[in-house]
């Protein structure tokens, strides 16, 4: 499989790590077209929304079940502010995503239906680093959330693995990607 991006997004990075989750090697081809392509066996995926659910249910972080998936898409589909977003834009998701753990108590985003870590949460985890960087998260304000992006998804079923991706997003030049992705904490319980 070769993975074409022309710019390291929060979602290529979930991508990526889902990837690295199922233990799929992908090649990774930085280019110049606006959407990201993967290509597989005869067939190439358009977007990273599509690229992202095939990830999804390759590592099995999208689940079979009706419900439980519609939720996970639920997630995926909730636009991420720009790095040009007001301040309120960013807050108020910021207040979306700590009412949601706030409402089932979990660990991950759509724990209500899954008990489990899924594709959304590599996502938002992926997004929420990313706003954190740019935007500073108060960890005060946002203790749920603050809690989130101190775990790893993949942490749920491979305690052992060391996730090495960096909490602070470094300015990675577009079209490379890190070489390595820092440790976790060994517990990411939410309070």
């Amino acid at each position: 499989m070769k993975l074409s991006f022309s710019k390291l997004t929060p979602e290529i990075r979930a991508i990526r790590k889902l990837f690295l989750f199922a233990e799929v090697d992908v090649e990774l081809n930085p280019f110049d077209r606006e959407l990201p392509e993967l290509e597989v066996e005869d067939c190439v995926l358009v977007g990273w929304k599509t690229v992202l659910v095939f990830a999804g249910r390759l590592s099995h972080k999208l689940s079979s079940d009706p419900l439980a998936a519609a939720v996970v898409m639920q997630w995926i589909d909730v636009e991420s502010p720009g790095d040009d977003a007001l301040h309120d834009d960013v807050e108020r998701l910021l207040r979306l995503v700590e009412v949601e753990f706030e409402k089932h108590n979990g660990d991950f985003l759509c724990d209500h239906t899954l008990n489990r870590s899924s594709a959304a949460d590599f996502l938002w985890r992926e997004r929420l680093l990313h706003i954190k960087a740019t935007w500073g998260v108060d960890a005060e304000t946002y203790p749920r959330t603050t809690t989130f992006l101190e775990c790893d998804p993949a942490l749920d079923v491979r305690d052992d693995e060391e996730d090495q991706s960096d909490d602070e997003r470094p300015e990675t030049p577009e079209g490379t990607l890190p070489g390595t992705l820092p440790g976790h904490p060994p517990s990411c319980a939410i309070a």
